[in-house]
């Protein structure tokens, strides 16, 4: 089995113009989609496509459940890069639990057709409240650094943030993902940077019993993840930072 769980935490800071920092512990499911039937099969505890405790629907992702979703990935990828993904596409997620999911990030890792090396990426961004979504493509021959990270530069493209404009640089920076896994994203404008966020987790089995004992280690975690993205905001407003409304929605106050 290539399906894993990761736990960790993650860890946010903004330099400027307002300095402003948090972590919190999380975990995540890292699925090989062509194991997804396999790994939750139909059960009052889990299920695909179907409500259950933990759950995953791929109306969450690429595809909103118009077509499976590794053919999705595949046509996205063609689509952005011209190349065909030929192995395994493990995506790092929240699944739905009680019910409810919200991702701000999901990583879909593209491997070659022998499954050992990471060849694309996908970074599908989800905003709140308007649950807009975007999708950055990364390829690793864009490079690959000397700590044998991932790493691309891309415009931003989504607002994601009310309290950053749109006129952002992303630098991306993945490590392969193993026993450990990194995921690093920095924000950079007029060439300073003025936000980094840092995922860090470690790869434990996927199985009934350690997916149970981890949900009972973060009870709630989507609902979680929302409530603290609301919680942080409250606090940049207090500290004076200045609010952008979302240049697609220019009536949303």
């Amino acid at each position: 089995m290539n399906s894993a769980i990761y736990t960790g935490n993650i860890f946010h800071q903004r330099f400027q113009p307002i300095e402003h920092h948090f972590n919190y512990k999380i975990f995540m499911a890292y699925i090989d989609l062509d194991e997804i039937d396999s790994l939750m099969p139909r059960s009052f505890f889990w299920g695909v496509n179907r409500p259950a405790l933990i759950s995953f629907f791929s109306k969450d992702y690429l595809s909103e459940g118009k077509l499976d979703l590794r053919s999705a990935v595949k046509n996205l990828v063609l689509e952005r890069t011209g190349k065909d993904v030929q192995g395994p596409v493990r995506l790092l997620t929240h699944l739905r639990y009680f019910g409810y999911c919200f991702n701000p990030v999901s990583f879909y890792y593209c491997f070659d057709k022998a499954g050992e090396e990471v060849e694309t990426i996908i970074a599908e961004v989800t905003n709140t409240p308007w649950k807009e979504r975007h999708s950055y493509v990364i390829q690793t021959k864009n490079g690959r650094n000397k700590q044998n990270g991932i790493e691309d530069h891309q415009s931003k493209k989504l607002h994601v943030s009310p309290f950053f404009q749109m006129d952002h640089q992303y630098r991306f920076l993945f490590s392969d993902p193993r026993e450990h896994l990194s995921v690093e994203i920095e924000n950079f404008k007029n060439r300073k940077k003025i936000h980094e966020a840092l995922l860090n987790l470690r790869k434990l089995e996927f199985n009934k019993a350690q997916l149970i004992k981890t949900v009972g280690q973060f009870p709630f975690i989507t609902f979680r993840v929302v409530s603290a993205i609301h919680w942080q905001a409250v606090k940049l407003w207090l500290k004076g930072a200045t609010f952008y409304p979302n240049p697609r929605r220019p009536e949303t106050i």
